[in-house]
């Protein structure tokens, strides 16, 4: 069966979520947190009869806590083919629909795949932006995993472009993920010169929608989970129907067929082993030398504590260690209030939290 995509004219943005470390946000949670922040946005939603969708990024700890980013997806419009959508193929999502502007993604994941910029050493780091028709779009990957959409409108005049891009190298300093690397790409999306604007966004949005990303997108899912449960069960009980067919008549079969015993195979002579007399075993023993060489470990104090987290783990160039674990030459001897203490040949040192 072939999988159909659409696509429809959607509002896309970043929304943070924050909590403690060792909390995880239920749904109910998550939307009533959202129309607390926009409380305007979803009663314009609600009284055009539209709705929002939130669609999970990345989660990561700060000192703040536990952050988790989300890809709001606001006002939908063109959602028709839906509901014309026969329901069976739309549960089993072979049918889905994206915001159109999903494109952009799409040629962003072909910059970071590609070999454009591989001899630059940037680590999947990088802030790609497109402007047509004084709408600026912005993407921001971390380590090749898209974390932040950004659309805002008003750049006609190319100066106001170059100050929002100037904002936005302040913005990445600053900020609790992309802060961590030092290196942060700035590529403009453009259009090839060669190649039909309508063909290269189709393209890149049939690119977009295969990705793992593009495939947890799904803007006609208002009954999936519930018919893909259905179906899901129609088949587990199916599959054990046959099963238990099958198992029936290898059982008959082998009923039917008379046993005979098996002849047992002819079992070889051991042979005799010559006698050994005590005289000609040496009583001389070999001593194993051992290993004098030397194991250096180097003991960096240089280690960075960037959090604490209820004296159990400390978190440190965006990993998170344990009360044991090493980095390096250091051993995490303890984790306390206010830093961690290490410990490296005899030595133990203090490194506090900044």
């Amino acid at each position: 069966m072939i999988k159909r995509c659409y696509s429809a004219d959607c509002e896309l943005l970043t929304w943070e979520w924050t909590t403690t470390y060792d909390k995880s946000p239920t749904v109910q949670e998550l939307h009533e947190s959202f129309e607390m922040d926009f409380p305007l946005t979803c009663e314009r939603l609600r009284m055009a009869g539209r709705r929002y969708w939130l669609f999970p990024l990345i989660s990561f700890n700060s000192a703040e806590g536990r952050r988790f980013r989300y890809l709001a997806v606001l006002g939908c419009e063109d959602l028709e083919p839906c509901k014309g959508i026969v329901g069976w193929r739309k549960n089993l999502g072979l049918v889905r629909m994206l915001p159109k502007s999903f494109w952009i993604y799409g040629a962003a994941d072909e910059i970071l795949r590609g070999s454009q910029l591989m001899c630059k050493d940037w680590g999947g780091n990088g802030l790609f932006y497109f402007l047509e028709g004084g709408t600026l779009t912005v993407l921001i990957f971390f380590e090749g995993r898209l974390c932040h959409w950004l659309e805002e409108t008003g750049y006609e005049k190319d100066d106001s472009l170059k100050n929002r891009l100037e904002t936005l190298r302040g913005f990445v300093k600053q900020d609790a993920l992309f802060s961590r690397y030092e290196t942060m790409e700035f590529i403009r999306i453009e259009c090839p010169k060669d190649v039909s604007q309508t063909v290269w966004k189709n393209g890149l949005f049939k690119r977009a929608a295969m990705d793992p990303l593009g495939r947890e997108i799904n803007l006609c899912d208002d009954n999936r989970f519930v018919g893909l449960s259905r179906y899901a069960i129609f088949f587990v009980v199916f599959a054990f129907l046959l099963i238990g067919a099958w198992l029936w008549w290898i059982g008959s079969s082998k009923k039917s067929i008379p046993l005979e015993d098996v002849v047992p195979p002819e079992l070889t002579t051991v042979p005799e082993l010559p006698m050994v007399s005590e005289e000609t075993v040496s009583e001389k023993v070999t001593e194993l030398k051992p290993y004098m060489g030397t194991v250096t470990m180097k003991c960096d104090s240089s280690v960075r504590v960037q959090g604490v987290v209820s004296g159990k783990l400390f978190i440190s160039d965006g990993k998170t260690f344990f009360r044991g674990d090493s980095l390096g030459g250091l051993v995490v001897r303890d984790v306390l209030k206010n830093g961690v203490l290490f410990s490296c040949r005899n030595k133990q040192f203090f490194v506090e939290v900044k």
